[in-house]
């Protein structure tokens, strides 16, 4: 009876132990994660150290705008998908002369929003670069001067996927804690 009672107790040991080992590997890859999403900023160039980045990552189809978290990490806040935007951000792309007349109707209905939300005075864009949406960033970014944003840019590598993780439809955002429409 003794012995099967100490086989009992080691039991409950193990499967404590096992559970603060669980606790500790969750921990650790909430850790790994928040490294990871931090050193995803690299550069910034606002001259105020105060401002704050506002995220931009210009894909195929849409803009994909984040903030950063608590912990410094960047977090998607919105996608950005509109007709209006989806020809501005062509046209971007091929350089046509009327892209930033085309841009005029998406940015009041889809980007205005945002834009009141963080102010130039107290935000600066940093947007995220990818080899397939250099010009369109390139649009992007003359925007955000003329409407008084200082721009800073970061350079992301797409064989390391999607700067937020978001899903090839845009529809789901893998690893961040923001929101989609």
């Amino acid at each position: 009876m003794a012995d099967a009672k100490r086989q009992a107790n080691k039991i409950t040991i193990i499967q404590h132990e096992i559970a603060q080992a669980v606790e500790r590997e969750r921990a650790l890859q909430q850790e790994l994660t928040d490294k990871t999403l931090r050193n995803r900023i690299r550069y910034q160039s606002g001259e105020q150290e105060a401002l704050l980045p506002l995220l931009f990552e210009v894909t195929p189809t849409g803009i994909i705008v984040g903030e950063l978290n608590e912990r410094g990490s960047p977090k998607q806040v919105t996608v950005l998908l509109d007709a209006a935007l989806n020809t501005a951000i062509q046209g971007w792309q091929t350089g046509g002369a009327d892209a930033a007349a085309q841009f005029g109707s998406a940015k009041a209905t889809v980007l205005a929003p945002i834009l009141v939300q963080h102010p130039a005075s107290g935000w600066y864009a940093l947007l995220v670069i990818r080899q397939d949406s250099i010009g369109s960033s390139n649009g992007l970014r003359d925007m955000l001067r003329a409407s008084g944003y200082e721009v800073g840019w970061q350079i992301w590598n797409q064989a390391d996927g999607s700067f937020f993780e978001v899903s090839p439809d845009g529809t789901k955002s893998v690893g961040t804690d923001g929101a989609i429409p």
